[in-house]
């Protein structure tokens, strides 16, 4: 599913892009889920109405969001047997034009939990908080964080075929 967003931490000095932060996280994402599942597919608000599945919320051990029920009602509906949970907890980008300030004051970060879901029964399968820290200020995405390591944290997770 698309993350979703919790936590307020401080936006750094250039603030945030929710929207393009979303969608550069479900495009890395979904690249890697690709790479173990090329059907995987990003799933979304279920097109009509539909039944929840019974007890996924209790079986994620963690307050849900509508919008992850909506998404797992659609993945089961689609024949998936898991989904994978992004919340993104934490997203600081920072820019500055003093080369000083690029070695001394904050860095960009990002931290995302990741949750994998049996679907049927629903189930909490795995998970872990992915956090990475940029060593020095170089005007750059925070998205760039996204690296290998975040590559083998999602990997991790996911069943082996």
């Amino acid at each position: 599913m698309a993350p979703s967003i919790a936590g307020t931490a401080a936006p750094g000095n250039v603030g945030r892009n929710f929207p393009a932060i979303t969608s550069d996280v479900t495009a890395r994402t979904l690249s890697i889920v690709r790479e173990r599942f090329p059907e995987a597919d990003v799933a979304g608000r279920p097109s009509t109405a539909r039944p929840a599945l019974a007890g996924y919320a209790s079986a994620a051990g963690q307050a849900v969001t509508t919008g992850e029920v909506n998404a797992a009602v659609d993945a089961a509906t689609r024949g998936a047997t898991h989904l994978l949970v992004p919340t993104i907890t934490e997203w600081t980008e920072m820019r500055t034009d003093d080369p000083i300030g690029a070695l001394i004051g904050r860095h960009e970060s990002v931290t995302i939990a990741l949750r994998l879901m049996r679907l049927e029964p629903p189930a909490l399968v795995s998970q872990v908080t992915f956090h990475n820290r940029a060593r020095v200020t170089l005007n750059r995405k925070a998205s760039r964080l996204l690296d290998e390591r975040f590559r083998r944290e999602i990997l991790q997770l996911l069943p082996v075929r």
